[in-house]
This record gives C-alpha cells, structure tokens and sequence, in this order.
C-alpha cells in the first residue's frame, strides 16, 4: 500500500506526479491520496459569482502567496493576523483558511496552521473530484474508494484492465 496523504497538491505538477508514482505500484497495490478540493465547491451558473470567484484568486490569493514565498513562516503568520480578524469579524472566510467543520469556524489555531499549509509552500494547488477520478482511470486503478468532504481523499486498486468501479464516502 502506498499512501501520500495531503503531499501531491504540494508539487509542481500533481497529475504527472500522480502518474509517475503509479508506476510503482504493482498490480492488486493500493495507492491512496488526499489533496485539496477545489474551493469554492459551486457551480457557478452565476457568471458575477464566477468573476469575483476569479477576481478573488487573482487580486488576493496569489499576491498573498508570492508575499509569503519571501516571508519565515513566523511573518507569514504576523502578515494574516489582520486578515484573520477581519474575516471572523464578518464572518466570511475569504482567503479559505477557515473550517467549516468546527464549532467554531475560525479557530485561531487550525486557521494558521492552513495558512502555513497553503500559503509558505511554493505549490498549493486544488483538484475536483472528476479530475481525481480521471487520474485513477488513466493510470489503470479500480476500486476506486472515494470521499470529497471536506477534502478529497482517494484510495484505488492497480488493475490490468481499465474498468473503474467507485464506491463514495459520504
């Protein structure tokens, strides 16, 4: 069994790693990962969703990960403080540090260990579901065990044959 839990996302190219890696998984092997879900999780028929969904990556995500490239992870945390206040303020997690999960949504503690997470590491990227099972399917996996809340956890049996047969977990 080979399992890389919450690494791939991590990496310059997560599907040609995701590829390369199956190689090395024989026939009746397991291989299981677990990466970030594409967030926000909507359809966006809404096409002023859709821009400010863009306009938010563009203007917010991305200049706060080219900053924190260049920050120790003691001033990454110092750079987010007010970011963290304003959005427990109103109540709104923009830049996707928040658990939606917890009682208390903005945890002080899992909000900057995500920061860190998502943030001083060069890659961080986030996949779909179809995406991930496509990884599998091409890279001959079956049995593929499935689960997506709140992140995408996958685990497949290597095959010889291209048959995928997925069970999810809710």
């Amino acid at each position: 069994m080979f399992t890389l839990g919450g690494v791939i996302h991590h990496t310059k190219n997560p599907k040609k790693t995701f590829s390369k890696l199956s190689k090395s998984v024989k026939i009746e092997g397991k291989f299981g990962i677990y990466v970030y879900k594409h967030n926000p999780d909507h359809n966006y028929d809404n096409k002023f969703l859709s821009f400010i969904a863009l306009i938010r990556q563009g203007i917010i995500i991305e200049p706060l990960r080219f900053i924190s490239q260049f920050l120790s992870p003691e001033n990454v945390k110092r750079l987010f403080i007010p970011i963290f206040y304003f959005e427990k303020l109103i109540g709104i997690g923009i830049v996707g540090c928040h658990n939606n999960n917890l009682k208390n949504k903005f945890d002080k503690d899992y909000y900057f260990r995500v920061v860190i997470d998502r943030f001083k590491t060069k890659y961080a990227s986030e996949h779909s579901e179809l995406e991930i099972i496509n990884w599998y399917k091409k890279n001959n996996f079956d049995k593929l065990i499935f689960g997506s809340k709140p992140k995408i956890g996958a685990l497949g049996i290597k095959s010889k044959n291209k048959v995928l047969e997925i069970e999810v977990k809710i």
